[in-house]
């Protein structure tokens, strides 16, 4: 375990990888204040990844989202599952969203883990999961084509 670097009190696993900030830059549409994954935890190229975010209390979203109880907006925890397929797998684009559940809501300094896995009998499907304090907070899976390199 390794101390998060926006909040020295929170753990997080020893990424697998470094993530090459630059490299997704370029393939993302999104500048700051967008926020990025902060490690890779595991990676099985094209089958497996797992991503770790800690969302730290001073993201401008939760200025007014909400008042006295922040949240995290289901829209940033769904661009975190972006961003991690984008890092996973360079050349995907998303098409869509088939199914999406939020379960359990995530506030701020609770650091979750991102898995996506990838179903061979589903090909252009990538099942997701987002876990916060060993529950599941979002699952679902999006649909995505793989372009050619």
């Amino acid at each position: 375990m390794i101390e998060s670097p926006e909040n020295p009190k929170s753990q997080v696993p020893n990424p697998v990888s470094d993530i090459n900030i630059p490299i997704l830059l370029d393939r993302h549409c999104y500048r700051y204040p967008s926020v990025l994954v902060d490690a890779i935890a595991e990676h099985d190229p094209g089958r497996r990844l797992v991503a770790v975010k800690n969302v730290t209390v001073n993201e401008e979203f939760f200025q007014g989202h909400f008042p006295g109880a922040p949240l995290v907006p289901g829209v940033v925890i769904l661009d975190e599952v972006l961003e991690a397929l984008i890092e996973w797998r360079q050349n995907s684009k998303l098409t869509g969203i088939r199914t999406v559940k939020f379960l359990a809501p995530l506030k701020p300094e609770h650091p979750f883990t991102i898995c996506l896995s990838a179903d061979d009998p589903r090909p252009g499907e990538v099942n997701f999961c987002c876990r916060a304090e060993d529950r599941v907070i979002v699952e679902g899976r999006l649909e995505v084509v793989w372009e050619a390199t």
